[in-house]
């Protein structure tokens, strides 16, 4: 950026997003897309100006944890991916304008645009469009408490992407079947399914393997495996869950999580 190679820098940003997902929050991913949009500016590329403040709004959602920021730039991308006829961005501005309503709380407007976003991404490839409205909207369905609608979209949408799985490389095909298999748990633990949600929790786990999200870690779904384990009262397997978890979140130094394995294995006979 500094000498100027602007399409360079526009290019980067570009296809990087892809290895960002899974990745939000363990790097500032929203000052690469700054750059970019900077770059995009610079040459006048409106398509690459539209596209730059999209992803930038989801990284000041996810990676710098703003998402009244994130509101802002969304809707500016919208505002520009219309005025221009770019219609994949506006959808997929719009499923991340949902995700950052529902992690304000603000569920009905969340599912107003999560299901704009939604309806919108059929005409699109799976892996460029569907599987993230779908994310998106399925987020909201559960942030509404709407859980058995959330889950049912999330177990289409696992089987839509083993079904696609093609369309991607096999490192993020794995990182979105990973994440529908941890809100598919949450969604049956919600619904005190509670054995369906120790299998999912642990199907999560088994697929993520050697590779870590940030939505959640091995250590997290060990643990809400070993509650869902010890709720149907299988008390060796939740006791190895939480004991493995327990052991990877001090390494983490995460006390909050720690003190609930602790109470949790308190719980459990003998």
């Amino acid at each position: 950026m500094a000498r100027g190679r602007h399409r360079q820098v526009l290019d980067l940003a570009g296809s990087i997003h892809r290895y960002a997902f899974g990745r939000e929050q363990k790097h500032r991913w929203d000052e690469v897309f700054e750059l970019g949009l900077q770059a995009a500016r610079a040459l006048g590329d409106r398509r690459g100006e539209a596209e730059m403040l999209s992803l930038l709004g989801w990284t000041q959602d996810r990676s710098a944890d703003d998402p009244e920021l994130a509101l802002a730039t969304l809707r500016e991308a919208v505002a520009l991916a219309e005025e221009i006829g770019h219609r994949r961005i506006v959808m997929s501005a719009n499923a991340s304008i949902g995700l950052a309503l529902t992690r304000l709380g603000r569920t009905e407007e969340a599912l107003e645009h999560n299901n704009l976003a939604y309806e919108g991404s059929g005409e699109f490839a799976y892996f460029q469009q569907r599987v993230w409205t779908s994310l998106a909207l399925g987020t909201s369905l559960l942030g509404a408490g709407r859980f058995s609608d959330a889950l049912e979209l999330f177990a289409s949408t696992l089987e839509q992407t083993r079904q696609n799985r093609d369309q991607t490389n096999p490192e993020t095909a794995r990182r979105v079947m990973a994440l529908l298999l941890t809100l598919m748990g949450d969604c049956l633990s919600a619904l005190g399914r509670w054995r369906e949600a120790a299998d999912s929790y642990h199907d999560a786990r088994t697929t993520i393997g050697a590779l870590q999200m940030s939505y959640r870690t091995e250590a997290e779904l060990a643990l809400s495996e070993g509650v869902a384990r010890r709720r149907t009262g299988e008390v060796e397997q939740a006791r190895a869950c939480l004991v493995f978890a327990l052991g990877k979140l001090d390494a983490l130094g995460n006390r909050a999580q720690r003190d609930i394995a602790e109470a949790e294995l308190e719980l459990l006979p003998g």
